[in-house]
């Protein structure tokens, strides 16, 4: 039993994604973002041109994000047949994968900016309190790392009374 666990944690760690592998991390502008930033979809466009050539985590349900960025996309399909997709119920992963992505973030020395698209979405598959528990436990790790939060929502997309929770948890 040993054995198979060292091998199991030995291919976790071999075969984890590598967020920053392709970048040459002294060569990386990273604009002045800081803390949580919630946005609405308009304002989305302007921020995604600024990041354009940063190496973001970027949660997403759009399918066209910048080749620079490490995308994950939330969709109910066969994870096996899509590359970096999340389950929108799998929000334990989203935790998970942001804490590892700012982990090697620090240890290269780059600011490290992730990027959520897509929580109405995921208000759709789960309920309220666990989505707000979850960007609550990755807000944490982003203020923690010295990172940086993007939330683009659209205001109308949740009720005022889950809005402003979610506003007042993540700022």
């Amino acid at each position: 039993m040993l054995g198979i666990g060292s091998l199991y944690f030995y291919y976790r760690v071999i075969f984890s994604p590598r967020f920053l592998r392709d970048y040459d991390v002294k060569n990386i502008e990273i604009p002045e973002f800081e803390g949580v930033q919630i946005i609405s979809p308009e304002d989305f466009k302007n921020i995604k041109a600024q990041l354009e050539n940063v190496p973001v985590l970027a949660f997403l349900r759009t399918l066209k994000p910048p080749e620079s960025w490490k995308p994950f996309f939330f969709t109910t399909a066969n994870n096996m047949e899509i590359p970096n997709t999340i389950r929108p119920t799998d929000l334990y992963k989203m935790v998970e994968t942001v804490h590892r992505y700012l982990l090697e973030a620090e240890r290269s020395g780059v600011k490290g900016i992730v990027l959520v698209e897509g929580l109405e979405y995921l208000r759709i598959h789960n309920e309220f309190p666990s989505i707000a528990k979850m960007m609550s436990t990755v807000r944490d790790y982003i203020i923690s790392n010295k990172g940086a939060l993007i939330v683009v929502i659209d205001k109308n997309a949740l009720d005022e009374r889950e809005y402003m929770l979610l506003r007042r948890i993540l700022e």
